[in-house]
């Protein structure tokens, strides 16, 4: 049948079931909330991952009497020990101990290396920032290329503090743990 004019006409549509027309909208309101949720729970995952990053030590401690490579040589911690409290040539600090640290220092052979006490600090569990040297002999180590040299360096510590370690020059870590220290008896 043709169109007459003036008449109008029905035009017929179909509906496939593909179209979005025919598609409720209740589904994206069900999106939404899990879309949010999987946002929070990215956010939540990043900060527990910077958590851990931030907590987690720079470098793994190494045990004393290991060669530890440092900048222009190597270092060997010879001992941790316990030291008189006049070795600090001061008082001691009450909650405190005195330690010292006897290093061995080795020059590669690209030339002389010469290193300050305060290159060395100590940190720990309880210790606040980083434990420098009270007294450093020789204050200013200086090995010449090849050669070793002995440094010892006398620090005070908080009987409080556990899990020592030496930061040495470069960002390597020692074991600093030594034998009847206060603050591993409170932890067995």
């Amino acid at each position: 049948m043709l169109p007459q004019e003036g008449v109008p006409t029905m035009a017929t549509t179909s509906v496939d079931a593909t179209s979005t027309a025919a598609t409720p909208s209740h589904g994206r309101g069900r999106r939404a909330p899990l879309i949010g949720l999987g946002v929070v729970g990215l956010g939540l995952v990043a900060v527990f991952g910077w958590s851990v990053i931030s907590l987690t030590p720079t470098g793994a401690v190494q045990p004393q009497g290991v060669a530890v490579g440092i900048p222009g040589g190597e270092v060997i911690v010879q001992a941790v020990e316990h030291e008189f409290p006049d070795a600090l040539g001061k008082p001691l600090p009450a909650g405190t101990h005195a330690v010292a640290v006897t290093l061995a220092v080795s020059a590669d052979d690209a030339g002389p290396l010469d290193l300050l006490g305060a290159d060395f600090v100590i940190e720990g569990t309880n210790i606040q920032g980083a434990v420098g040297p009270s007294r450093s002999t020789p204050a200013l180590l200086s090995v010449p290329r090849g050669g070793t040299r002995n440094m010892t360096l006398v620090y005070a510590l908080l009987d409080s503090s556990t899990n020592l370690a030496l930061d040495l020059p470069g960002g390597a870590r020692v074991s600093a743990e030594h034998a009847d220290h206060p603050g591993d008896r409170a932890t067995d």
